[in-house]
């Protein structure tokens, strides 16, 4: 089975809430939209337990480039955007680790994809953190670089996809989309988005299984 998770931002009993539900076997497969860390405090913990998970796969979200930008360039520009953003209980953590840890994590979050494709049943699957590079040309209204647009972008929900092609997606928390509801799922013809707005004061991490499209929440 086919499962995917976006913006977990440091919930760990989360997090662990959604494993108990799915029970994750050594023949399925865990993706992670992006946006592991920040807010909560165990954005790091979750990061090393993904390193080690040999059916996880995990994209770049907006976050972890904040934190890659920071760790190039921590100017004060870069400092304010990502503590902003919940970025200080991250860099906390980060830095109480040895050394080598610390690099082996800056290691792997360089190396993340910002997309993959998958095919299940009679549907392409496109999984990105907030939307697909293919959009940058017509959609990069403030002259991002192409990784910047691909994890900040603002899904309307009205974009062109291929016929045949399913977009699940997180970034954007489904309140936006369906505000008159509790955090779920939010489902619009070939759109899926799944960040239900997991490390707020109303929201919890949601786990969708692509196969079936069944939904999992954090108790």
């Amino acid at each position: 089975m086919t499962y995917v998770i976006s913006d977990i931002h440091g919930d760990l009993a989360g997090l662990r809430s959604v494993l108990e539900q799915i029970r994750l076997r050594p023949e399925d497969t865990l993706y992670i939209l992006g946006d592991v860390m920040d807010r909560l405090p165990d954005g790091v913990a979750i990061l090393r337990w993904l390193m080690a998970c040999p059916n996880c796969r995990m994209l770049l979200g907006n976050h972890e480039l904040m934190m890659l930008n920071y760790l190039d360039e921590p100017s004060e520009r870069n400092r304010w955007q990502w503590f902003r953003n919940g970025g200080e209980v991250t860099l906390k953590a980060f830095l109480a680790l040895p050394e080598a840890e610390r690099r082996a994590i800056t290691v792997f979050l360089r190396s993340r994809p910002l997309q993959a494709e998958l095919r299940i049943g009679e549907w392409n699957y496109l999984l990105v953190h907030a939307a697909p590079l293919r959009w940058y040309e017509s959609y990069n209204y403030k002259n991002y670089d192409p990784t910047t647009f691909a994890v900040w972008y603002r899904l309307k929900g009205d974009e062109p996809l291929p016929e045949g092609t399913r977009l699940v997606f997180g970034h954007t928390p489904t309140p936006y989309y369906q505000p008159d509801q509790p955090p779920r799922v939010w489902r619009s013809g070939p759109f899926l988005g799944i960040d239900c707005g997991a490390a707020t004061e109303t929201g919890r991490l949601c786990c969708l299984r692509l196969e079936d499209g069944a939904e999992f929440y954090a108790d």
